[in-house]
């Protein structure tokens, strides 16, 4: 669902905003605005997933009770950390699951280090 209301970012308004899950109170929004987007989560899901603390500013920034992760690394997290948010985003971005956990997983080790060490480190616990 695609919105046209005005609505704030860390990069500015939006000019488009589209929800793309909302299932059992669970909200994931993609923004863009002329230079820059991202995705929004509630901070309830970060409190589900405490790892994406680890996810440092710029990749994340929280305004209010809603933490936006930057559409260039950022929206890494959000796969590798919840498999419901994986089927959604590949199928937005038109790729398999496998590829778009591959994808993400190789931006987190390169540009966010600290989140996947942790996240390697749990998963191999």
């Amino acid at each position: 669902m695609t919105y046209t209301t005005a609505l704030s970012t860390p990069w500015g308004t939006a000019d488009h905003v589209e929800l793309l899950a909302g299932e059992y109170g669970e909200h994931l929004l993609f923004a863009s605005t002329p230079g820059h987007g991202g995705f929004a989560v509630p901070d309830e899901w970060v409190r589900r997933h405490p790892l994406a603390r680890l996810v440092k500013s710029p990749s994340r920034i929280r305004i209010g009770d809603t933490h936006w992760f930057e559409e260039d690394c950022g929206w890494a997290a959000l796969p590798l950390l919840d498999k419901a948010l994986c089927a959604v985003m590949a199928r937005a971005f038109g790729k398999k699951e496998k590829t778009l956990r591959a994808m993400a997983m190789g931006l987190a080790k390169k540009y966010m280090p600290e989140f996947h060490r942790a996240l390697t480190k749990a998963r191999n616990t």
